[in-house]
């Protein structure tokens, strides 16, 4: 069975990733400063990150969304959403660990079994936002980029 410090380890290296996107992010939103929001969200489309900020992510280098949305309508300015919240927890119909729940409690997220990567592998269950859109789309993107730029700028 998977232990705490396995799942410990996991949450650690999720969080790292969330902060990683964070920082390019707002190291962006400096660099777009000058531009209106629309112009800011317009850079920040899955199609024009692909073509402009491939380093952003490795998923824009293969041109493959992480979410079942039309490349026009994704927006990746909110990767790693604040409201996916790195929470241990326990499934007692599964009797799995599972990491992760939203905290907008949107209907499209489900948990997906998966594993650890070693000689002999720990099943968990984790949070899979591939169907949630919340994020990405344009209302909400544009007020959580009035937030920032009044905090960052």
């Amino acid at each position: 069975m998977i232990t705490f410090y396995d799942l410990w380890k996991i949450k650690t290296r999720i969080a790292a990733s969330r902060d990683t996107a964070a920082h390019k992010r707002n190291l962006k939103l400096l660099e777009l400063k000058d531009l209106s929001i629309d112009e800011i969200i317009e850079k920040f489309t899955f199609k024009v990150m692909c073509e402009e900020n491939k380093e952003f992510c490795a998923l824009l280098v293969r041109k493959k969304p992480c979410h079942e949305m039309n490349a026009e309508d994704l927006n990746c300015y909110s990767c790693m959403c604040q409201n996916y919240k790195l929470e241990i927890g326990f499934d007692k119909e599964q009797n799995l660990y599972k990491i992760g729940f939203c905290q907008a409690n949107s209907k499209f997220g489900f948990y997906k079994a998966t594993h650890t990567k070693e000689e002999n592998p720990k099943n968990y269950l984790i949070l899979n936002c591939i169907n949630c859109n919340i994020p990405h789309n344009k209302v909400f993107i544009k007020g959580k980029i009035e937030q920032d730029i009044k905090k960052f700028l």
